[in-house]
């Protein structure tokens, strides 16, 4: 099994500089593959598209982001974004009342948090008195006095639902609201980065062109880290049709890949000829590795 004190050592002898002294053919090797577009079946894909999710740190963060920012936005926002609706229609279109501060007091609670609290009454248009007690910020506590009369606005239909035009949220507060939409914009980011990085084999598998190479070197990827393992970026050089050699990479995770490939493995490189930064092994996508001629 390929592991952490084997990525080291290939560490160590990595070659990715392209000093390299294998000779390739200038023509692409025989690679058996028809020519595109091709397909891949069903399975293969699934197979293969499970591999690289595994090794892409882009998609899996995003993954999370996305979910947990969603989680956020459906409990969060839209629960303080209603509350903040319902109290500003209250406010609008209820029935004006003074309420009298009959009491004040502050006590601890069970986590030891100061609460400061004020019981007050006000009359209903039907001739009733509404009692309750709300808690409010120290600093509304220390202002108000027993006997003090305070504007409200109250469901007639339902007094329990009141709200006192001072203690009010703030419009600006409706902002925070957004913050989860913060997750969710950055992991569509992530997400978008690393499916592209995922899908791109696949791609090349169907429209791109087959050409001979041979692996330079191996480098263990520090930075990231996936299931608690780093993955390991394998280096190549091709050949890139008559415009002569191009280099390449791939990181991977996959022990079976690692385990049968060396320096000097001759492998069949897949590139978009537009483009040859956009490349990729044949081996990667689940064939096994090309032999030395």
């Amino acid at each position: 099994m390929w592991n952490q004190e084997e990525a080291a050592k290939l560490n160590t002898r990595r070659n990715h500089n392209l000093r390299c002294s294998f000779e390739l053919n200038k023509e692409p090797m025989n690679t058996s593959l028809p020519a595109p577009p091709r397909t891949l079946s069903p399975l293969a894909t699934i197979r293969f598209f499970l591999r690289r999710v595994r090794s892409s740190v882009f998609f899996m963060a995003g993954t999370i982001f996305l979910v947990v920012g969603s989680v956020l936005t459906v409990g969060i926002t839209g629960g303080f974004w209603g509350e903040l609706r319902r109290e500003r229609a209250l406010l609008t279109h209820g029935d004006s009342a003074e309420a009298g501060i009959l009491a004040k007091r502050a006590y601890n609670r069970g986590d030891d948090s100061r609460v400061y609290e004020i019981g007050y009454e006000f009359p209903l248009a039907d001739g009733r008195t509404w009692m309750a007690t709300r808690e409010i910020d120290q600093a509304a506590w220390n202002r108000l006095e027993t006997g003090d009369r305070l504007q409200l606005r109250y469901d007639r239909t339902n007094p329990e639902r009141h709200q006192f035009p001072a203690f009010a949220l703030h419009p600006a507060l409706a902002l925070l609201g957004f913050m989860p939409l913060i997750f969710v914009a950055l992991g569509a980011f992530l997400f978008r980065s690393g499916l592209r990085e995922v899908l791109l084999p696949l791609r090349l598998y169907r429209t791109g062109e087959a050409t001979s190479g041979r692996v330079t070197g191996f480098e263990t990827v520090t930075n990231e880290r996936v299931n608690r393992r780093h993955p390991i970026r394998v280096h190549y050089v091709f050949q890139n049709g008559p415009s002569g050699k191009h280099q390449g990479s791939i990181k991977t995770l996959d022990d079976e890949l690692l385990a049968a490939l060396e320096e000097g493995t001759a492998v069949t490189v897949l590139y978009d000829r537009r483009r040859p930064d956009r490349n990729t092994l044949l081996a990667a996508l689940g064939q096994k590795p090309d032999k030395e001629p």
